[in-house]
């Protein structure tokens, strides 16, 4: 394998061990990118970073690989077949958690 195959590998197993609802956030993402403007990107990254914030998977996230330092969180839902495309839909709605 390629130095460029190695890193790829690494990367997957990486993006494989994250929050599925992340995975799912990520593909919506990328289905989006190609046809908004850059305005429209930076606005959905603003809204998306506030609305993972407030997701269950930050802080399990920051609690497990952070604070505990083990290395294992537990994902809700914990695979992506359990992903639902109404959930991550939720997750490009702009809801001002001061509103």
């Amino acid at each position: 394998p390629t130095a460029e195959d190695k890193k790829w590998a690494k990367n997957r197993k990486t993006f494989l061990q994250g929050s599925p609802t992340s995975a799912g956030i990520i593909y919506e993402l990328l289905k989006r990118a190609k046809s908004s403007t850059l305005k429209e990107v930076f606005q959905t990254d603003l809204v998306l970073a506030l609305n993972c914030s407030r997701g269950p998977d930050f802080s399990e996230g920051v609690r497990a690989l952070s604070v505990e330092k083990h290395g294992k969180p537990i994902w809700k839902p914990n695979s992506i077949e359990q992903v639902t495309e109404e959930n991550i839909q939720k997750y490009f709605q702009y809801d001002p958690p001061w509103v």
